[in-house]
């Protein structure tokens, strides 16, 4: 129980009550207390709280507060929890004390001309307040027309947003395809390349960053063990066309161990760039052990 105000001896109000369930407007009647008589302030005599206020025991426990409007009981939005002391319900209240029917009917019959967002339960009181049909279907088209304009604008800025991420992926992924083009030439021309970082964009928040090496090998379909990906992302440093052995060979990082099984990924990826620009490979035989000491050299 709600051990922050006294309880005995306050009166349980039945008030007809107006306020949205699932986008409805909703009257019925609900069991309050009077925030006047709770907090012993008879400015506040018009708000009410539901009566579950009495349980609460904790932020948890949120009872609904009303603005008694004579010919009904209106939900203000406002909530009080089992935390709630007299100071909080003066402060957050006191404008709601001030609030009056004509006041808020003056205010929900502006809102066209101010291009203002009008609810169910707006409508609901015009109605109840014995408005003309007229009037509330006017209201009622109004509203609808809102939604409509703000669903629009929503969707522009939606389409527009789309839009700038594909210009920003696309940018930055055709850049890669530029750069990718010319470590191919350079391959093709039998000039170095350097294994750099690259990044691959899915969004502008979703990208994935890799080595310019194994993203070639992977666009020409090689297969690769992990654990060879791993040695290419952080062990090579560049690879190299070696004018004495008529090939391409790589440097890695003397801080990494040599690969035994990378020399044949990277003569796939020669061989496959050379078929697409039409060039003609010169094989030519090593001595197994010459070649592999020859790449321990590392930089």
């Amino acid at each position: 129980m709600n051990t922050n105000f006294c309880f005995e001896d306050l009166t349980i109000y039945t008030k007809k009550c107006l306020y949205i369930s699932n986008n409805k407007a909703i009257v019925r009647n609900i069991k309050l207390l009077n925030i006047g008589e709770l907090i012993n302030k008879a400015e506040y005599n018009n708000i009410y709280v539901e009566e579950s206020f009495r349980e609460a025991k904790d932020h948890n426990d949120i009872s609904r507060v009303f603005v008694d409007h004579s010919i009904v009981c209106v939900c203000t939005g406002n909530t009080l929890d089992g935390y709630t002391q007299t100071d909080t319900i003066t402060y957050r209240l006191e404008h709601i004390a001030k609030l009056t029917l004509d006041k808020t009917l003056t205010a929900i019959r502006s809102c066209p001309a101010n291009n203002q967002f009008v609810n169910v339960a707006d409508i609901k009181l015009i109605e109840l307040s014995g408005a003309s049909l007229e009037e509330v279907q006017g209201l009622i088209e109004y509203r609808q027309a809102w939604i409509d304009r703000k669903d629009k604008e929503e969707q522009e800025r939606e389409q527009k947003k789309q839009q700038e991420e594909k210009e920003y992926v696309d940018k930055k992924n055709n850049e890669l395809a530029e750069q990718v083009n010319k470590a191919e030439q350079s391959i093709a021309n039998k000039q170095l390349v350097k294994n750099v970082n690259v990044t691959i964009y899915k969004s502008r928040y979703e990208h994935n960053t890799t080595s310019l090496i194994l993203y070639m090998m992977k666009l020409y379909d090689i297969s690769i063990p992990l654990k060879t990906q791993g040695w290419i992302n952080g062990a090579l440093a560049q690879i190299f066309w070696n004018e004495e052995w008529n090939e391409y060979s790589y440097r890695f990082y003397n801080t990494s161990k040599n690969s035994e099984v990378f020399y044949k990924y990277l003569r796939q990826l020669v061989g496959k760039i050379n078929e697409k620009y039409g060039i003609i490979e010169k094989k030519k035989i090593f001595d197994p052990e010459i070649e592999r000491l020859f790449r321990r050299t590392g930089v």
